[in-house]
């Protein structure tokens, strides 16, 4: 063989296998732009002239990093379809309707009527706030009773409990619950989002597990902690959990202003909140800074806000210028005022006739 022909051989034998890792190392500092990575790939193997076994290699990286570019743009594309469509939802649908798509969703979720997860108990967190906040309480309000499983988890633990929940089907399961262990709990029924006044004044109050997140409206929200605060006592504790987000998560702007656009296009009243969502009800997702904001609003002084991820809680106490004994006290003062007014008003006119 000649000289000139085993230069020539040499030249076109294939690529050896140790110089793989250099193909790979190299492939890996590729510019991550997608029209250039096949041009860059072509330009590697026409300068390293690389076997069929490279070739299947090479095409399996391509494979591979191709494979996970597409399902890091479709799952993209999916979240911003689903955030466009939650925004179109939420500026189509009126209040009374979202409140049926959440009746028809606890309807058909038969978990919150089991009665074995009603006798599960208390969940760690309520477990501490309870401990932590409520040690002095005897009588407690609760708000959103659900299928009873707050209900029976308090009165085991020694509280006397009256509790209200709007939702039929729960309020028939935790009923049926309470006469089964044979607990003197009552749950009666209370309009949606409300809290029905009584004589009772009690020691502290729960609003159940998520019931404040499904409330739409930040006023419907202060008002129902109003409502509860003037029955509770100077300094008692009230416990609400609810859904948060993330300050920096702008898909709810996006949301935001999708609704309201569309809102305002059909003429509707209420505005969506920034922090509206449907998961597969309405739900409203909070910041620590909007929960605080609400519960002094509802004349409630922060305590302790817990954030636990994707949820949290939150223990205010009723500030002394709103308790019930502070609000009886003026109410006796403007009795008194009225009193003496009209005896000023009789002798003045005893003396005119005189």
């Amino acid at each position: 063989m000649s000289e000139k022909c085993a230069a020539n051989l040499a030249e076109h034998q294939p690529l050896a296998s140790p110089a793989l890792p250099n193909l790979v190392r190299t492939w890996s500092l590729a510019p991550r732009q997608p029209d250039s990575v096949f041009r860059r790939a072509v330009q590697l193997l026409q300068r390293l002239r690389v076997s069929h076994c490279s070739w299947m290699i090479v095409c399996f990286l391509l494979g591979y990093k191709g494979y996970g570019r597409m399902t890091q743009w479709c799952s993209q594309l999916l979240r911003a379809w689903g955030r466009l469509m939650t925004g179109c939802w939420l500026g189509v649908l009126d209040r009374k309707t979202l409140q049926r798509i959440d009746q028809f969703y606890y309807e058909e979720r038969s978990m919150y009527a089991d009665p074995d997860y009603n006798r599960s108990g208390l969940m760690d967190w309520e477990q501490q706030a309870v401990q932590t906040h409520f040690q002095k309480c005897k009588r407690l309000l609760l708000i959103g009773a659900g299928g009873g499983r707050e209900v029976l988890a308090l009165h085991r633990l020694g509280y006397e409990v009256d509790a209200y929940e709007c939702h039929p089907k729960l309020l028939a399961a935790a009923q049926r619950l309470c006469q089964e262990e044979g607990t003197v709990a009552t749950v009666r029924f209370a309009p949606r989002d409300q809290a029905i006044a009584s004589n009772v004044t009690y020691d502290g109050a729960v609003i159940g597990w998520g019931a404040y997140t499904l409330i739409q409206g930040r006023a419907r929200r202060t008002a129902l902690l109003s409502a509860v605060r003037q029955q509770l006592a100077d300094d008692a504790p009230l416990l609400v959990s609810f859904f948060m987000r993330s300050e920096n998560d702008r898909s709810y702007r996006f949301i935001t202003r999708t609704a309201n656009t569309i809102r305002q296009m059909l003429r509707r009243p209420d505005c969506i909140e920034l922090g509206d969502d449907l998961v597969y009800n309405f739900v409203h997702c909070f910041l620590s800074a909007e929960v605080e904001s609400e519960l002094r609003e509802g004349g409630l002084q922060p305590v302790e806000i817990i954030s636990q991820g994707a949820s949290g809680y939150a223990v205010g106490r009723v500030m002394a210028e709103h308790g019930v004994a502070r609000q009886l006290q003026a109410n006796m003062a403007n009795r008194h005022t009225s009193f003496v007014d009209n005896t000023t008003e009789l002798t003045g006119a005893k003396s005119v006739v005189t």
